[in-house]
């Protein structure tokens, strides 16, 4: 049940974390939340790289939902067999290490990785702004909910 597994680690978060204050209430699901969208673009990108014979590789590609750890939020994104459920993707490790392998025009080895990679750079304003937004969004669903008139009265 070989599959392709990466971690992202992000050296700024806890600035990003400091920025909107760890007391924040919900910033956690916020940034579940935010890096579950950051891994959906990734998995997009890597589709465009990925392998492609009959398209099982490219379609066991998953992001699982995110967790939070020690106050880290955190998400894996991970193709193969074990991703997918389908046991007859059991080569995503190795389609992905070997840069043997000769592939069709834009695809390659490195398939997750590389995309990964170049997703790291203005991945924190990225994952910042999407915070932003989602808090933004909760704030104001809290406010209309406050102001909603029930005729209770």
């Amino acid at each position: 049940m070989a599959r392709t597994k990466r971690i992202i680690v992000l050296e700024g978060m806890p600035a990003l974390m400091r920025t909107f204050g760890a007391a924040v209430d919900g910033i956690m699901p916020a940034m579940e939340q935010a890096i579950f969208a950051e891994a959906h673009n990734i998995l997009a990108d890597s589709r465009k790289e990925v392998p492609f014979l009959t398209g099982a590789l490219s379609a066991s590609g998953r992001v699982h939902d995110p967790f939070t750890v020690n106050k880290t939020a955190m998400v894996e994104i991970t193709y193969g067999g074990a991703a997918g459920g389908d046991e007859s993707v059991n080569y995503a490790v190795i389609q992905h290490e070997n840069t043997s392998f000769r592939h069709a025009e834009g695809r390659k080895s490195h398939y997750l990785e590389d995309p990964v990679l170049r997703a790291k750079a203005g991945m924190q304003d990225r994952l910042a702004a999407k915070i932003s937004a989602v808090l933004k969004r909760r704030a104001e669903y809290e406010q209309w909910w406050q102001e909603v008139d029930y005729g209770d009265s």
